[in-house]
């Protein structure tokens, strides 16, 4: 029986005495007090029982979060975030340049231009490869007849970088017609990319064409600013986790204004804001698989071929040592790990160049 039964038939028992008192004389037989001493001793028994019950389950239920909060902290501490986290949680951009800055950019952009040499025959492609910097300027210079170019270097892959002393030389080497002097060879139209975090494959999933396709529709005329968009990529051409539920991805657009507009305001992407950053890809790492140098790859580089493990001239692969030697440290390690100072030095150098470059596309 319950405790509070157990009490209602105490209660009852004692309202029943109390109806027969007479002159204000409480009588109560012996029969009659053992058994309400009775009742009252069973409902304390229980009374104790049940507190001690939901001690135990207090006790259980403390311990149980504490399992959880445990297994929760196990969980957040080995689990391994993703690039698109890690950079949708850092803060906005820094403010822009000073204004000196954006003008020394704005104005060496205006004396620069970029050839493409992707659809070039592929004897003219392997020459123009092999060229260091200032052989290919002088051979550009050789095939457009004229002394207009002071420098040329390859920028990435299949594409070239040509500056000029003034704003009228790259307006005239803009209007040239490359394709006769090199067939293939053609004038890179500018475009200004930006890269936006953590967006749902559901929205853009640039491995599936109609989702890209309707996504760029989308975002074309459902922001309040219109974009003109060039094309959607991925930031990384070999997910680290294929099944994660978002994805970084590359947005090419037309304009500088609107790139900038896109990291000032944000685009809507699903119904969702996000923000974007400048796409600087030349201040990524580079370390050529050739030579093991830093600041090319293996494609552009016009050096003898190094070992990656014991320094000496000839390709890794035929490597036999089985001591690694670092040919940038002397360290006894490959020449492409980590700890390397030459690769931290690069790493801090790109750094600081970035650093130097502005938040947004100078005007």
């Amino acid at each position: 029986m319950e405790v509070h039964h157990l009490l209602h038939k105490v209660l009852a028992k004692l309202q029943d005495i109390f109806t027969k008192t007479k002159n204000n004389v409480v009588r109560m037989d012996m029969a009659t007090f053992q058994d309400i001493g009775s009742t009252l001793n069973q409902a304390y028994e229980q009374e104790i029982r049940i507190c001690n019950t939901k001690a135990s389950k207090k006790n259980e239920m403390e311990q149980d979060i504490k399992d959880i909060k445990a297994t929760l902290s196990n969980f957040v501490s080995v689990t391994t975030k993703t690039w698109a986290q890690v950079a949708a949680a850092q803060p906005k951009p820094k403010p822009e340049p000073p204004l000196e800055c954006q003008v020394a950019c704005s104005q060496r952009s205006k004396r620069e231009i970029t050839l493409s040499i992707r659809a070039v025959e592929d004897n003219d492609k392997v020459a123009i490869t092999k060229m260091n910097n200032q052989q290919l300027t002088n051979h550009l210079n050789q095939v457009a007849n004229c002394d207009l170019i002071i420098a040329a270097r390859k920028t990435a892959k299949q594409t070239i970088k040509i500056c000029c002393d003034t704003e009228d030389h790259a307006d005239k080497l803009c209007n040239a017609p490359w394709s006769s002097y090199i067939p293939g060879m053609n004038i890179v139209e500018p475009s200004y990319s930006v890269v936006v975090y953590s967006v749902s494959k559901l929205n853009v999933n640039p491995e599936k064409e109609d989702t890209v396709a309707q996504a760029k529709e989308e975002i074309e005329t459902t922001n309040l600013k219109k974009f003109s968009i060039r094309k959607i990529t991925p930031l990384q051409k070999r997910q680290r986790n294929p099944d994660a539920p978002t994805q970084s991805i590359i947005i090419q657009l037309n304009s500088l204004e609107q790139a900038n507009e896109c990291m000032t305001g944000g685009i809507f992407i699903g119904h969702k804001l996000h923000y974007a950053v400048r796409y600087m890809p030349q201040y990524r790492l580079k370390q050529c698989y050739k030579c093991y140098g830093y600041g090319h790859i293996a494609e552009e580089c016009t050096k003898n071929a190094r070992c990656g493990r014991c320094g000496q001239e000839h390709p890794t692969v035929e490597c036999e040592t089985d001591k690694p030697v670092c040919l940038h440290c002397k360290s006894e390690q490959p020449a492409w790990h980590h700890d390397c100072p030459a690769r931290e030095h690069e790493i801090a150098r790109l750094k600081a160049l970035k650093d130097e470059q502005g938040a947004y596309f100078s005007t």
